[in-house]
């Protein structure tokens, strides 16, 4: 009888175990092993507990693989039982039903050392990769012949010399932590001598790196930090109506990535995104594409790979540890709605340098349009749109000179505004009025209980992730916001 072990056996659960119960066991035991003396044995064994997860985890494949499992089962049944038959005519043994399910039971428990010489038997071969599909059973004959016809060859876990290989979440982590940097962009349009952004960038070549144009496409200057590293760069790129920038970074040594098109993606497709949410540089979070949204000839990915202010111009990986977009915003009016523009537009840049439409102007996401204000006077379409863009809630900050002041504005789309500051250790103070934008690049600010009542700002900068604005009351002050 063939002594054989299902990749259950290997992780060593059961095939009720969760997905989540299936990843961390897989993780746990590939800790070991990668810290494990280097050895044949030892890597081929981590390959094999890469396979049994990749395989596990992933629903289509497992149910294939579980459906393979119960017909190998199923064909040593009746084997079994005409056996039992047999030996009890003759007197040699009980009951057959219970002989059955020891046969079964020998099956399915036994082959602890399958998988090992597999791939062992793989490797020293130097043969070309099976054909098998995933689905396949991994087995090994040990002991007497097995009557059963033959099995199939075991497949063998991608490996990154394979083109169609699928990777661990650790393992597209560790092929592109070297090529996501920190951007930061001080001044400002404005010329304030204060840090006013900060997010991601990924190295799509020596020297050049992509990040969104919210985060350095307005900056005097521009810094990328890659681990100590922290190196001057200056945009080469604008293309501000897709929020994507290109930019020279000398003396940068980074590998770049490997990119493919948003039509390798399908929705249910995981990714996984690498960026600097909140300051903290190298973070990965993964999740599946949600949706694939149609934009401007092209698609926007929805994600729930989870970012945050920071992750804007960070990396999205597919599962082959490829680039497929670079994070951007993140809808804070819903649960986990993240978006990413395709990697296809970063070989447009040159074509779409200087565009200033705005990202996403007629998206579903925008508010009705706002109610007629008496003496507004009618509005340029552009100006209607910049409007629709500054509805929402934004989080604010100041120069170096703010005394560590919070603000948040509030645009609602039936034109009330809320203005919020905060002072350290203070309760928030609110301001309630109304907003109008009468030109591209000037707001009016009404509240009939300050003096004056009315206030004009000036719009520097608006998209659907960034905005500047900037107040000329006596001292001028910057605002410097994001969604």
């Amino acid at each position: 009888m063939a002594v054989q072990r299902s990749l259950y056996d290997v992780l060593g659960l059961t095939t009720s175990a969760s997905s989540d119960a299936i990843r961390e066991r897989a993780d746990a035991m590939l800790l070991k092993l990668r810290s494990a003396p280097v050895t044949d044995d030892a890597g081929n064994e981590q390959k094999f507990v890469a396979y049994a997860r990749e395989t596990l985890c992933d629903p289509i494949r497992r149910a294939k693989y579980d459906k393979s499992l119960r017909e190998r089962v199923a064909s040593l049944q009746p084997k079994a039982s005409r056996s039992n038959a047999d030996r009890d005519a003759s007197g040699s043994i009980g009951s057959s039903a219970s002989t059955s399910l020891r046969w079964i039971a020998m099956g399915l428990a036994a082959l602890a050392i399958a998988g090992l010489l597999a791939f062992v038997t793989a490797k020293k071969r130097a043969s070309a990769p099976s054909t098998a599909p995933a689905s396949a059973t991994p087995i090994v004959q040990t002991g007497a012949p097995n009557p059963q016809p033959a099995p199939a060859k075991v497949s063998e876990p991608a490996s990154s010399a394979t083109p169609n290989a699928e990777f661990t979440a650790s393992e597209i982590f560790k092929m592109n932590e070297g090529s996501v940097v920190v951007v930061r962009g001080g001044g400002g349009m404005t010329g304030s001598d204060s840090a006013s952004s900060q997010g991601s960038g990924v190295v799509i070549a020596e020297g050049e790196v992509v990040t969104n144009c919210h985060v350095a496409g307005s900056a005097r200057e521009i810094t990328v930090r890659l681990g100590t590293q922290s190196l001057p760069a200056k945009v080469r790129y604008r293309d501000q109506g897709h929020d994507l920038c290109q930019l020279t970074v000398a003396g940068l040594k980074a590998q770049a990535v490997k990119i493919a098109p948003v039509s390798s993606l399908s929705v249910g497709s995981r990714v996984y995104a690498i960026g600097a949410p909140q300051g903290l540089d190298l973070s990965l979070s993964d999740g599946v594409v949600s949706s694939l949204r149609p934009f401007s000839g092209s698609t926007v990915i929805q994600t729930t790979a989870a970012i945050s202010p920071g992750s804007s111009g960070g990396g999205l990986f597919d599962s082959k540890g490829q680039l497929v977009g670079v994070t951007t915003f993140q809808m804070r009016t819903g649960q986990n709605l993240n978006f990413a523009v395709p990697s296809d537009w970063i070989e447009l840049l040159a074509k779409r340098d200087g565009n200033t439409d705005s990202l996403l102007p007629q998206s579903a996401t925008a508010p009705p349009p706002a109610p007629a204000i008496a003496g507004a006077g009618p509005v340029s379409a552009e100006t209607e749109n910049r409007r629709r863009l500054l509805v929402g809630k934004w989080d604010c900050h100041r120069g170096a000179k703010a005394e560590n002041r919070q603000i948040q504005y509030e645009f609602a789309s039936d034109n009330t505004m809320t203005l919020r500051t905060k002072k350290p250790n203070a309760e928030w103070d609110a301001i309630v009025g109304r907003f109008r934008l009468v030109s591209e690049s000037t707001l009016i600010l009404d509240d009939p209980h300050a003096q004056p009542s009315q206030v004009a700002l000036r719009l520097v900068q608006i998209s659907s992730t960034s905005a500047v604005l900037e107040w000329q009351m006596g001292e001028r002050a910057v605002h410097y916001c994001s969604r």
